[in-house]
């Protein structure tokens, strides 16, 4: 009767452990193909930023004050884009959050200011884009780190050394 209860428990463990090996690699093909979503959304994002800079920003786009979406939408086709880019990266933005590990929300939060920011002087006609460019390739890295070390929680993150170069962690 031991012995049944012991194959039955065994049974259960290894259909638990089979189960939750199958979730966990579900949620790895999830996370890549939403970190390849958010890059392609904040790229395009970006894009439309040149362009809106290259112009001159809104007014040299737009033939009166923008105060809301639907001034921009019948300002111009640029306008509307940036407005239109903006609501996909906030939506993507806020999959992020819920999904993404440690390593790549630590990253998202030096990107994101970098890239409101770029938008807020692109609206003027200026250019903040070269940092963008450079989180960018922050949040590259953090997401291939996550992507390819078996990252699980805050127990795999990366060990810091204090200035004299001992590890912390």
């Amino acid at each position: 009767m031991a012995d049944l209860r012991r194959q039955e428990t065994l049974a259960l463990v290894q259909s638990t452990t089979s189960s939750l090996e199958q979730r966990e690699a579900g949620l790895w093909v999830e996370r890549k193909a939403l970190y390849v979503r958010y890059l392609s959304v904040a790229d395009d994002w970006v894009r439309v930023l040149r362009d809106l800079r290259d112009a001159g920003g809104l007014e040299g786009v737009s033939n009166g004050p923008i105060r809301g979406s639907e001034d921009a939408r019948r300002a111009s086709p640029l306008a509307a884009a940036a407005l239109d880019a903006s609501v996909a990266f906030a939506k993507i933005d806020l999959e992020m959050t819920i999904l993404a590990g440690t390593p790549v929300l630590s990253a998202i939060d030096s990107f994101r200011p970098a890239l409101y920011s770029a938008a807020r002087v692109a609206l003027t006609g200026g250019d903040e884009l070269e940092g963008v460019s450079a989180k960018r390739g922050d949040l590259v890295q953090a997401m291939r780190y996550e992507l390819t070390t078996s990252y699980v929680g805050d127990k795999h993150a990366r060990p810091s050394a204090d200035p004299a170069g001992n590890s912390t962690s």
